[in-house]
């Protein structure tokens, strides 16, 4: 966090998956191996099949599914292997940090569920789609994942609701 490297690989890294993903998408899709779709029920415009088959559509789901879970699940080890060599004194402080971004971790996870059904289901039945309420409640539940961290970090981690108790009360109070 304090190292200038740190922050600029931070950085290099964040670009390079955001740029490295949209020209994906755009060559796949250019070269017809991904189509799109629109669901009125999300609304919102769904990957599919491309007119070539499935590879364009595999290519998608590893850059943004499978390689961000992979990079994710080596920093995970790599923060355990550097817990584990931590001394008794911080060392318990740090695991309740743990517990809470592995819990944290585990409800996203758990809301990406349905949408992880809902690509399956497109990719093993290209022709037939899951039913409107079921693409509803993917992206419903997805959403709901966004606003769920704070309420896991509000009773997980007791500076975090003093803080944001402190700063709701400053804020009803200057008006």
């Amino acid at each position: 966090m304090n190292s200038r490297n740190s922050r600029k690989f931070t950085v290099v890294v964040l670009i390079a998956i955001q740029v490295g993903q949209g020209l994906q998408q755009f060559v796949v899709w250019y070269f017809r191996q991904i189509s799109y779709y629109f669901d009125p029920y999300v609304p919102y415009c769904i990957a599919d099949l491309g007119d070539k088959g499935g590879a364009g559509l595999i290519m998608a789901l590893l850059m943004a599914i499978v390689l961000p879970c992979l990079i994710e699940l080596t920093l995970n080890g790599h923060i355990i292997l550097k817990i584990k060599r931590m001394r008794s004194t911080t060392k318990a402080r740090t695991l309740k940090a743990v517990k809470t971004v592995l819990l944290t971790l585990g409800i996203y996870y758990l809301c990406w569920i349905p949408m992880g059904v809902w690509t399956v289901w497109d990719f093993i039945s290209p022709h037939v789609h899951p039913p409107g309420w079921f693409n509803f409640l993917a992206v419903q539940v997805v959403a709901l994942n966004s606003g769920i961290s704070g309420v896991i970090y509000y009773y997980t981690l007791p500076n975090f609701k003093e803080t944001l108790m402190s700063t709701i009360c400053n804020q009803l109070f200057t008006f």
